[in-house]
């Protein structure tokens, strides 16, 4: 049995949901979420580990036990409002946490990377823009910031001169980013560049040929 003490995820939980065990998952969840002994970064691991799985009630329920346990601290209320706002959508739940985590430590990366997916779906493209640009300023190493950012740049401004030296210019520090690659090469092909968007596919197969989301973009891209 696992006996962590409230201080890291039980290893059954993770198994469970990793390998579809639909039945076995629900009911160690339930039992995780049921405990007081965890810690909020227990709290937050089981949220993104339950969002990663889809299963947004008890993400969002998870991410509520730690924003209850560390309510002053500015992580747990922007992994909460991550949370709900992928589920559903900007509200003024979500943007509460925003300026909540944003009060406690005004350069999260990822609190200020919300915000802007806030502003974005209001239609506030050059508001998103602007969160965005400070998420990735604040976090370089954050992909998340960087692959919202070359997306409003490209995808909704129309500015792919701007966007193009960002992608390559982190995909160089960061050769293993997949999605900043699977940006970049939709964006060569988008501008009629598709023979070097089909090398830069292959290069990161070649990086790791055993990753499974590296062969499906380049799958994708050829058909």
């Amino acid at each position: 049995a696992d006996s962590s003490g409230g201080r890291q995820l039980p290893t059954s939980v993770r198994a469970a949901l990793e390998q579809d065990d639909t039945d076995t998952a629900e009911r160690l969840v339930d039992a995780a979420l049921q405990a007081d002994r965890h810690t909020a970064d227990v709290w937050l691991e089981l949220t993104l580990l339950l969002h990663s799985h889809d299963r947004a009630e008890k993400a969002v329920e998870a991410g509520r036990k730690a924003v209850q346990l560390e309510p002053a601290r500015s992580v747990p209320h922007a992994v909460l409002a991550l949370i709900l706002n992928d589920y559903i959508g900007p509200s003024p739940d979500v943007e509460e946490h925003v300026e909540t985590a944003l009060r406690y430590e005004p350069d999260n990366a990822l609190a200020l990377t919300v915000a802007g997916d806030v502003r974005h779906a209001r239609g506030e493209f050059e508001g998103a823009l602007e969160f965005y640009r400070r998420a990735w300023a604040s976090a370089p190493d954050f992909e998340l910031a960087l692959t919202s950012l070359v997306s409003m740049l490209g995808a909704h401004l129309g500015r792919y001169d701007e966007a193009e030296p960002i992608l390559r210019e982190a995909l160089l520090a960061h050769p293993d980013w997949v999605k900043t690659r699977d940006e970049l090469a939709h964006l060569l092909a988008f501008r009629g560049r598709k023979k070097e968007a089909e090398k830069l596919l292959r290069d990161g197969v070649a990086l790791d040929d055993q990753s499974p989301s590296r062969w499906a973009n380049l799958g994708q891209f050829l058909y």
